[in-house]
């Protein structure tokens, strides 16, 4: 007699199925709303659950990691200070890619189409690079002396810090340059955007977090950290979680504190650190291209058979 492959779909099911949590086990460790945190003097990235778990060290054997950043898929790229490298790693922590410049490499950024910016340090200048690594040459160089931090608004204008002239240039997707925001002082480290692009600024030497506008308005002191303490003692990376609270990391004393989206202190996210540096709030994309693709082929093999078990005559015994 023949009747329908009802086993198969379930067959197909229970694969992709295993496959998925392989995924999940091996190639997804990070959540969305994870934070890793660059240590520089421990040479290691540490992970954290949303909630300040602390998971482990994500990647250790690095040279000075002093500033980290993500991708829209997920994957993770550090600077090195030292080293002169930026190298980037994929949810699981896999080394995917490596960067060596010809110059000392700050802060680190990706745009939409994936191309990786990397500041000159102290070098007053920012160089492109295509998804896979090619050089593509200078994008902008604002001058200065004090290149450090470097982030995209949610419009694709980068921000350059200058810790030493204490300013920040602003400069649009071709590279021209649209403004400055001038802090009053020295001090410029970590750079972060609102949901409204309000840009908020980390003042290392005065201890605390400044807040402007889209336009460059000054707003204001938006969290103090504690007294003024001169340099190395402060704030320096800035990221804001999915609920909209700012962690910062303070390189003199090995914490993170976390802010309400008012400014006000919530406490210390994560300590036991040497000097973090910069810290990232996870935002992983989702699932693979090929679970998705299983799924559907699970869907219409299951509409094919089930079609086929309506029209199919039964052909066995009484």
């Amino acid at each position: 007699m023949q009747r329908p492959l009802g086993w198969l779909p379930v067959a197909l099911g229970l694969l992709i199925i295993a496959g998925l949590q392989a995924s999940q086990a091996v190639a997804l460790p990070l959540k969305m709303g994870d934070v890793l945190v660059a240590d520089q003097t421990a040479g290691a990235i540490h992970h954290y659950s949303a909630s300040g778990a602390d998971l482990g060290v994500f990647v250790s054997g690095l040279t000075q990691p002093s500033w980290i950043t993500g991708d829209a898929r997920g994957d993770v790229y550090v600077s090195e200070y030292t080293a002169g490298q930026v190298q980037k790693f994929s949810r699981s922590g896999a080394l995917l890619l490596t960067i060596s410049t010809p110059f000392i490499p700050g802060g680190v950024a990706i745009d939409a189409d994936g191309r990786i910016y990397v500041a000159h340090y102290d070098g007053g200048a920012v160089f492109r690079y295509s998804p896979t690594g090619t050089n593509l040459g200078l994008f902008v160089s604002p001058g200065g002396s004090g290149t450090d931090f470097i982030k995209f608004d949610s419009h694709g204008n980068l921000y350059v810090g200058d810790w030493i002239g204490g300013f920040i240039t602003k400069v649009s997707p071709t590279g021209a340059i649209l403004g400055t925001i001038n802090t009053g002082g020295a001090g410029v480290e970590g750079i972060a955007f609102d949901k409204a692009d309000n840009v908020y600024v980390a003042n290392d030497p005065q201890n605390r977090i400044e807040k402007f506008s889209p336009s460059g308005v000054d707003l204001g002191i938006f969290a103090t950290l504690g007294p003024p303490g001169g340099t190395n003692t402060g704030p320096y990376g800035l990221s804001f979680d999915r609920e909209g609270n700012l962690l910062a990391a303070r390189f003199g004393d090995g914490t993170v504190r976390e802010f309400s989206p008012s400014g006000a202190s919530l406490g210390i996210f994560a300590s036991g650190l040497i000097n973090p540096r910069d810290v990232l709030v996870a935002r992983v994309a989702g699932p693979p291209a090929f679970i998705l693709f299983g799924f559907g082929l699970l869907t219409l093999v299951a509409i094919g058979w089930k079609r086929r078990a309506k029209t199919l005559p039964y052909q066995g015994r009484d």
